[in-house]
C-alpha cells in the first residue's frame, strides 16, 4: 500500500521540484536586476530556467520512450552544471576558461551517449554526471558564503549554505534511483532546497534596498550641503567680478545674473531673474539666443567672443562682447554667459578704422556704389541696426538707392522716392534733403504721419534720415532703423560728425564718375577728338582721330596739330581759324586735311580754346566730324531719291522733273513734246507664278530692250512697278511717238527667257502730245494716262493717242463716281435674279442675283457701266455688302414660302474677298437673314483667285468651313493652275459664256467648252454653263454633260416677284425632257 502511494507521488513530486526552480529563477531574476548586483547572477538564472526544462521533459517519456528520456534530461542537466560553473566564475571575477567549459561538455556527453548505447547500467552512466553537478554545486554554494561573508549579508551564507545541501543531495540520486519507492523523496527535496535558496536570495534582495535607501540619504545631504557651500563661494566669486556673469537654462531663461550684469542692463534682479535672455539681446542683432545657446568657445583667454547689442531697461542700446561656456549638472546642462561692455573704446576705433578702409578703397579706384555698400554695413554692424540704405539725390528730383545693408533690406527698401514735391508733411527724408537737418521719428513720437506706416508694420520702432552734404548741398541721406526706439547714444553723435566727410567722399565719387563717363565718351565717340597744349602739340587723340587720320596715338603724340594741314587747300580757313585761335575765341568750319598715307579728306572742325585760372589759353579742344561717309551718303541718298534702284532709270520724281523742264523748253522753242506711258501687260501673272526675283530680272530684261529702242529719248524713266516714262522733244515728236509705240509693242511682246521658263509679255502705250493735247505738265500727264487706260481696256498689246473723247469719256466717269456714290448712300439699287435650271430635270434649283442701277434722271444702268467704277473708287465693299444681305433675305423668304431647296448665287469682286473681315462679314450676314449656308453660293472670278492663290486658298478654306458653296466664274478666261484647281475648296465651274456663245459655229469654243465639262467632273465638281441663247446650244451642253444651265433661252435677270413666278410655276421642266 505505501509503495503504490509513493509511485502515485512520483509526478507530483517532479512538478514540485520545477516549480521549486520556477520559484528559484524568478528570485534570481530579481536579484540580477537590481541596482549594483553581483555578476553572474543572470547567468545562474538562465542556468535554473533550463533546469525547469529538464524537470518538465520526464512528462514527455511516454512519447520519447525508456532510452530517449533520461537521454534528453541528462544533456539539459549537462547544460546546468556548465551555466552555474560559468556564472560561478563571472561572480567572483574569475577569468572564464572557455576551452575548459569546452572540453568538460565534450567529455559528458561522450560518455553519456555512449555509455547508452553500449547498454551500460544506470548508476555507471549516471554517477559521473551527479558526481560533477555535486562538486559545480559545492564550488557555487562556496562562492555565495565567501561572498555574503564580505559583504556582511548573513542571507547570502544561508544560501550558500542550502546550495551546499543541494550538492549532497545530488550525489543520492544514483543510490536512491535502485529504490523506486524512494525516488519521489528526490524530488520533493530538490524543492525544498529551491524554496529555501529562493528565501534566501529574497532576503538579500531587502537588505540591498535598504542598504541603497541609506547610501541615498547620506549622499544626499553631503550634496546639499557641498551645494550651499558651492553656491555662497559661487555668489562671493560673482559679485566680485567686473564683467557682467548670466547663467541661463537649456531654455535661455535668466537663472542667475551678477551686480555688473544688472548694472550693464540698468535693471533690478527681480526684472531679469527668470526672463529670456532674448529680451536683454534681441535675437534680431547680430547675437542671437540660439548662437548663445549653441556657443563652444568657452571662457580661456584666446576664445573670441561674441559681439551684439543690449537693451537697456530705458530702451537705449549698449554694445557687448560675449563669451560664453557650458556647466553640466546633474544630467542638465547650464549656459554661463560672460559680458563686457565695449562701448567706450569699440565703437569709435571701428568707425575711424572703417572710414580709413573707405578713404582707402576710394584712392584705388573702388565704384562708388562698392563704397556704399561697405558704409552701409560698416554702419549696421557697428552700431546694431537692422536696417541701413543710402540714397543719391539725383538732378531729376527722385532719390536713388545706392547700397543698403539689412536682413531684408531688397524688400524693405523704398522705391519711387522724391524730394522735389510740395507736400509739407513729407517724409523724412524729404525733410532732410529740403533742411539739411537730422530728421527722427520713433512709433509714439511721428511728426511725419501716414508716411511711416509700412516702416512700422515692419516692425520697426525708430528711424533717422542723416543728410550727407557736399559744398552747402544734400547730396545724399544715409537712412538708418532700430527695433527699438531709442538709437545707440553715440549713434547720432558720430554720425553727425562723419556726415560732412561722407558727404565730400560722395561728392568726390560723383565727379570722378562722371570724369571717367566723359573720357569713355569721348572714347567711344564717332567724332574725332584732340587735345593738344597752348602751343599746338598734341597731347591725346581719341581713337576715331587715328582712324579718320591713319596714324597710331602714339605716333602724333608731341607733334603740332599742322601735321595734317594741306598747304594748297583752305588758304581762307586756316586764316580764320588762327585768327580766332589769336583771340581767344571758338572756331568752327570745314577743312581738308591729308592723311598719313597722303590721300586727302574733308572735315568739319571745331576748336575751342581752354583757359586756365589766370584766363590764359592752357589747351585747345579739337573735334572733327569726318564728312567722307557723309558725302557718300548724300550722294546715295540724292541717287536714291531721283533714281531707280532696280533698273537705274530716273524715278517718278526726277521724271516729272524732266517733264517740266521739257514743257518749258518745248513751249519756249515752238517744239513739239510727246510723253509716252508705258504699261506691261501680263507682269503680274509672271511675277506671281516665278516670283519676285524673277520679276525683277523680267523687268531688267524688259529696261534692256525699252533703252535700245528708244535711245532717241530725252528721258527713259521707272514711274511705277510695271509701268514706264519717255519724253521726246522734236518738231516731229508726235510722229517719233507713234513709231517708238510700234517698236515698244513689238520688242516687248518678244519671249523672255527667265530661269529657263518662256515669260510673254505685252506692253500698252498711251500718248499725249503739246501742245494739242496739253500746254502744262498736269494736263499731259493725265492725258497721256487716259490714253493709256483706254488703250489696256479696248485694245491691250497695242498703243493710243490722247483724244478729246477720252476727256470727255473721263469727265462721264467722273460724275458717274459722284452719282454712285449717292447711289450707294440712298439706296438706289434693285436686284434682278436669273434663273439656273438642273440640265436633267429643267427644274429651277437656283438663282443668280445680279445688281441694277435705278439712276433717278438716267434710268436703269447695267453693271458693266458702274461695277469698274465701284471696285476703282472702293464703293463695291458697300455695294457688294448690301447685294449679298438682299440676296440672303430673298432667299430666306422663297424657302419660307415652301419654293425651296434654292441656291442662292451671288457674285463676290476681288476687293470685297481679300478683305480681312469678308468671313465675319458673311457670318454675320447669314445669321441675320437665317438663311442656312448650304444655300449660299459665292462666285468668284477665275483671274480674280489666281491674283494671289495662296491666300484665296486660306479664304476659301474658311468659307467652306462655314459650310458656303462657291463656284470659279468666267472660267476658260484666266490661267488657272490645275494644281491650284485641285487644292481650291470649290464647288462647281462656270463655263464663260464667250466659249458658248459660238461653240456651234466654233470647233474650237465647243471643244473647250467639252473639256471644262470634262475637267470639272474629273474633279468631281458640278459644271454651269451660263449664256444660253438658243436649242442647239442646249443640245450640245446637255449631250456633253452640263449640270447646270443658264441664260436667255430661258430667262434674262428678272426682278423678286417675276423670279417667284418662275419658282412657282417651273415652266422649264417640259421643255427640256422632251
Amino acid at each position: 500500500m505505501v509503495g503504490e502511494t509513493l509511485k502515485f507521488m512520483l509526478p507530483g513530486a517532479i512538478m514540485g521540484s520545477a516549480m521549486g526552480s520556477l520559484v528559484l529563477l524568478a528570485a534570481m531574476v530579481f536579484l540580477s536586476s537590481q541596482k549594483d548586483a553581483q555578476p553572474g547572477l543572470k547567468i545562474w538564472a538562465a542556468a535554473i530556467g533550463i533546469n525547469v526544462l529538464r524537470m518538465l521533459s520526464f512528462f514527455l517519456a511516454p512519447a520519447l520512450g525508456p532510452f530517449w528520456t533520461p537521454l534528453l534530461a541528462e544533456t539539459l542537466h549537462i547544460a546546468v552544471m556548465l551555466l552555474f560553473l560559468l556564472g560561478t566564475w563571472v561572480f567572483l571575477g574569475r577569468r572564464v576558461e572557455k576551452p575548459a567549459l569546452l572540453l568538460l561538455a565534450g567529455l559528458q556527453l561522450l560518455w553519456l551517449y555512449g555509455s547508452a548505447i553500449a547498454g551500460a547500467s544506470f548508476l555507471v552512466s549516471m554517477f559521473p554526471f551527479y558526481l560533477i553537478a555535486a562538486l559545480v554545486h559545492f564550488y557555487m554554494g562556496w562562492s555565495f558564503v565567501v561572498v555574503s561573508r564580505q559583504d556582511k549579508i548573513w542571507g547570502g551564507q544561508l544560501v550558500g549554505v542550502f546550495i551546499f545541501l543541494w550538492g549532497i543531495h545530488k550525489l543520492n540520486y544514483p543510490w536512491l534511483r535502485p529504490v523506486e519507492d524512494l525516488a519521489p523523496f528526490g524530488y520533493i527535496i530538490a524543492e525544498l532546497l529551491a524554496l529555501s535558496i529562493a528565501v534566501g536570495l529574497l532576503l538579500i534582495a531587502q537588505r540591498r534596498q535598504g542598504e541603497m535607501a541609506q547610501s541615498a540619504r547620506l549622499a544626499a545631504h553631503e550634496s546639499e550641503r557641498r551645494f550651499q557651500m558651492s553656491e555662497w563661494q559661487l555668489n562671493a566669486v560673482l559679485n566680485s567680478m567686473s564683467d557682467g556673469i548670466v547663467m541661463l537654462d537649456s531654455l535661455g531663461t535668466v537663472q542667475t545674473a551678477n551686480p555688473a550684469a544688472l548694472a550693464m542692463f540698468s535693471q533690478n534682479a527681480e526684472s531679469v531673474l527668470g526672463a529670456s535672455f532674448d529680451q536683454l539681446v534681441p535675437g534680431g542683432d547680430a547675437m542671437s539666443q540660439s548662437q548663445v545657446l549653441s556657443g563652444r568657445n568657452g571662457f580661456d583667454s584666446g576664445a573670441k567672443g561674441f559681439e551684439c547689442l543690449g537693451i537697456r531697461q530705458d530702451g537705449s542700446h549698449v554694445p557687448l562682447e560675449l563669451v560664453t561656456a557650458e556647466i553640466p549638472s546633474g544630467g542638465t546642462a547650464f549656459r554661463v554667459v560672460k559680458l563686457r561692455d565695449t562701448s567706450d573704446t569699440k565703437i569709435s576705433v571701428r568707425i575711424e578704422d572703417m572710414m580709413g578702409a573707405l578713404t582707402r578703397a576710394f584712392a584705388e579706384g573702388e565704384s562708388l556704389r562698392d563704397l556704399m555698400r561697405r558704409l552701409s554695413e560698416g554702419i549696421s554692424g557697428i552700431f546694431w541696426l537692422p536696417l541701413v540704405w543710402i540714397g543719391f539725390c539725383e538732378s531729376d528730383g527722385s532719390v536713388s538707392v545706392k547700397a543698403a545693408a539689412g536682413a531684408n533690406a531688397d524688400e524693405q527698401v523704398p522705391k519711387g522716392m522724391r524730394y522735389d514735391g510740395e507736400n509739407e508733411n513729407a517724409c523724412p527724408t524729404v525733410q532732410a534733403v529740403r533742411t539739411g537737418n537730422i530728421q527722427m521719428a520713433c512709433i509714439h513720437d511721428n511728426p511725419f504721419g501716414a508716411s511711416l506706416d509700412g516702416v512700422w508694420k515692419m516692425g520697426y520702432q525708430a528711424m533717422a534720415a542723416i543728410p550727407l552734404s557736399a559744398h552747402s548741398k544734400v547730396v545724399a541721406v544715409l537712412h538708418a532703423y532700430s527695433q527699438t526706439e531709442r538709437f545707440p547714444q553715440q549713434f547720432l553723435t558720430m554720425l553727425d560728425r562723419l556726415a560732412g566727410r561722407l558727404g565730400l567722399m560722395i561728392q568726390a565719387g560723383l565727379d570722378q564718375e562722371r570724369l571717367e563717363l566723359m573720357a569713355a565718351a569721348m572714347e567711344a565717340s564717332s567724332s574725332a577728338i584732340v587735345i593738344a597744349d597752348s602751343k599746338g602739340g598734341i597731347e591725346w587723340g581719341n581713337p576715331a582721330f587715328c582712324r579718320s587720320s591713319g596714324y597710331a596715338a602714339d605716333e602724333v603724340l608731341g607733334k603740332r596739330l599742322n601735321l595734317l594741314e594741306v598747304k594748297d587747300h583752305g588758304g581762307t580757313e586756316f586764316d580764320s581759324l588762327k585768327k580766332a585761335l589769336e583771340s581767344g575765341l571758338t572756331w568752327h568750319g570745314e577743312m581738308v586735311e591729308r592723311r598719313k598715307d597722303g590721300s586727302l579728306y574733308t572735315v568739319e572742325q571745331t576748336v575751342t580754346p581752354m583757359l586756365d585760372a589766370q584766363g590764359r589759353v592752357s589747351h585747345y579742344v579739337v573735334v572733327q566730324e569726318d564728312l567722307t561717309e557723309k558725302r557718300r551718303a548724300e550722294e546715295r541718298i540724292r541717287y536714291l531719291s531721283h533714281y531707280d534702284t532696280l533698273t537705274a532709270l530716273p524715278n517718278r520724281h526726277l521724271f516729272l522733273e524732266r517733264l517740266n523742264s521739257a514743257v518749258a523748253r518745248a513751249l519756249d522753242g515752238g517744239l513739239e513734246l510727246a510723253l509716252l506711258f508705258v504699261d506691261l501687260d501680263q507682269f503680274s501673272r509672271v511675277n506671281d507664278t516665278l516670283g519676285h526675283a524673277a520679276g525683277d530680272r523680267l523687268l531688267i530684261g524688259v529696261v534692256e530692250r525699252l533703252r535700245i529702242t528708244a535711245r532717241a529719248a530725252d528721258t527713259l524713266a521707272r514711274i511705277g512697278g510695271d509701268e514706264f516714262g519717255i519724253i521726246l522733244i522734236d518738231p516731229k515728236a508726235s510722229e517719233m511717238a507713234a513709231h517708238l509705240a510700234q517698236r515698244i509693242n513689238v520688242v516687248v511682246s518678244e519671249p523672255f527667257d527667265i530661269d529657263g521658263h518662256e515669260a510673254r509679255l505685252g506692253a500698252n502705250v498711251g500718248i499725249a502730245v503739246l501742245p494739242n493735247d496739253g500746254a502744262s505738265t498736269d494736263d499731259l500727264v493725265r492725258n497721256a494716262d487716259l490714253a493709256l487706260y483706254r488703250c489696256i481696256r479696248e485694245h491691250p498689246g497695242s498703243y493710243r493717242f490722247f483724244s478729246q473723247d477720252m476727256n470727255d469719256e473721263a469727265r462721264s466717269r467722273l460724275g458717274l463716281e459722284r452719282d454712285l456714290r449717292r447711289a450707294v448712300e440712298q439706296n438706289e439699287f434693285i436686284l434682278h435674279y436669273q434663273p439656273q435650271l438642273d440640265a436633267k430635270t429643267g427644274r429651277i434649283v437656283g438663282m443668280e442675283a445680279l445688281v441694277r442701277w435705278m439712276h433717278p434722271e438716267r434710268g436703269l444702268i447695267p453693271p458693266v457701266q458702274f461695277i469698274p467704277v465701284a471696285e476703282d473708287t472702293g464703293l463695291i465693299v458697300p455695294l457688294g455688302e448690301w447685294v449679298l444681305v438682299q440676296a440672303c433675305r430673298q432667299a430666306r423668304l422663297w424657302m419660307d414660302k415652301g419654293l425651296g431647296p434654292i441656291t442662292m448665287a451671288v457674285n463676290m469682286s476681288a476687293v470685297q474677298f481679300f478683305r480681312q473681315d469678308v468671313v465675319a462679314v458673311v457670318k454675320r450676314i447669314l445669321a441675320d437673314s437665317g438663311l442656312d449656308p448650304a444655300w449660299l453660293e459665292l462666285e468668284l472670278t477665275e483671274s480674280m483667285v489666281m491674283h494671289d492663290a495662296e491666300a484665296a486658298i486660306l479664304t476659301l478654306v474658311r468659307l467652306n468651313e462655314i459650310g458656303l458653296k462657291m463656284s470659279i466664274d468666267d472660267f476658260g478666261t484666266g490661267y488657272s493652275s490645275l494644281n491650284y484647281l485641285r487644292r481650291f475648296p470649290v464647288h462647281r465651274l462656270k463655263i464663260d459664256q464667250s466659249f458658248v456663245r459660238e461653240l456651234t459655229n466654233s470647233s474650237n469654243d465647243a471643244e473647250i467648252a467639252r473639256a471644262i465639262i470634262s475637267l470639272g467632273h474629273s474633279l468631281d465638281l458640278e459644271v454651269v454653263s451660263e449664256g444660253v441663247e438658243t436649242e442647239a446650244q442646249l443640245d450640245y451642253l446637255t449631250r456633253e454633260g452640263a449640270d447646270l444651265l443658264q441664260g436667255y433661252l430661258f430667262s434674262k435677270p428678272v426682278p423678286a416677284d417675276q423670279a417667284t413666278q418662275l419658282l412657282t410655276r417651273q415652266p422649264f421642266v417640259k421643255d427640256v425632257n422632251r
